[in-house]
């Protein structure tokens, strides 16, 4: 009889597969960035990076780490109680389906007070919808990495970290002449939600059938009250950093100009190439410290 792995063994692979797909993500998301900067120019790309940076905030509102809640408490329920696992998949899902619609809204609508009053910049104006677009999937396949992450498939999570840069390459290279910088955000937003939806196929038909599960969103939903004070501290941990590289994008783009800002961006590409050493440990750590404090 084959032994179980180890705790340890099963750390140091995760953090294996994750490190080797993280690095070609992170490959792959180094050439969509050098394709863009050289498409855009310096100036047009300092206005997407100022974009960017302002999405990001948005992001962390709409997908309210509900993600990252889904990972721990599937992991954790997953052992020892599967409905449970299967209703904090499906009400996170709901739940971030609802958030990020919400504040898509309010960010789509707030366009004018960024673009011409903040920036003075009309063209983020017609920008912040289409920017809006990628909220919405970036939550949606937050939520769907969290979920691959809490049931511990890290071959699957890797396969989806690695499809999505590569997807995404393939459909600038389509809608970026078509469509100029409208269609960066579109091919974004379709690889996100392309590669979002395969992986809720995939879990749901072979390991997970959280779609079939019941939905628990109201007031003594244990599902909701557990995910929410998870994620808060989360989200409140992320607001001491996001909001920062915001207002420091925007101070540069501001006082030296879109042109600075893009050759900021540039290497900024690089700085978070940096980090994928500590993602990719933490990806596969967080599940299985989640697990062991219940078989402990």
């Amino acid at each position: 009889m084959a032994e179980m792995p180890t705790p340890a063994y099963s750390l140091v692979r995760g953090s294996a597969t994750m490190l080797v797909s993280m690095s070609i993500a992170g490959a792959l998301s180094i050439i969509i960035s050098i394709v863009i900067a050289r498409w855009l120019g310096a100036s047009e790309f300092g206005v997407y990076s100022v974009l960017i940076s302002v999405q990001a905030v948005v992001v962390l509102l709409a997908s309210f780490s509900v993600g990252t809640a889904i990972a721990k408490y599937v992991a954790e329920y997953k052992s020892r109680d599967e409905k449970q696992a299967l209703v904090f998949a499906k009400s996170g899902l709901v739940l971030v389906l609802i958030l990020s619609a919400s504040v898509c809204m309010v960010y789509t609508a707030l366009s004018p007070i960024i673009g011409e009053i903040l920036y003075n910049e009309p063209m983020m104006v017609v920008m912040i919808p289409f920017s809006a677009m990628v909220v919405f999937s970036a939550s949606v396949f937050a939520t769907a990495a969290g979920m691959v992450q809490g049931c511990q498939r890290f071959r699957l999570l890797a396969v989806m970290q690695i499809s999505y840069p590569l997807l995404s390459f393939v459909s600038v290279l389509v809608f970026l002449p078509m469509m100029g910088m409208k269609g960066i955000f579109v091919a974004f937003f379709v690889s996100q939600m392309a590669i979002s939806s395969a992986s809720f196929a995939v879990l749901n038909r072979t390991w997970f059938r959280f779609i079939s599960a019941r939905l628990e969103l109201g007031r003594k939903s244990l599902a909701l009250s557990k995910m929410y004070s998870f994620a808060l501290p989360a989200v409140l941990g992320s607001v001491m950093v996001t909001p920062v590289i915001w207002v420091g994008n925007t101070e540069l783009a501001l006082s030296a100009g879109f042109q600075a800002m893009g050759c900021f961006a540039v290497a900024y590409v690089v700085y978070q190439a940096l980090t994928i050493i500590p993602n990719a440990v933490g990806t596969s750590m967080m599940p299985r410290v989640s697990q062991l404090t219940v078989v402990c």
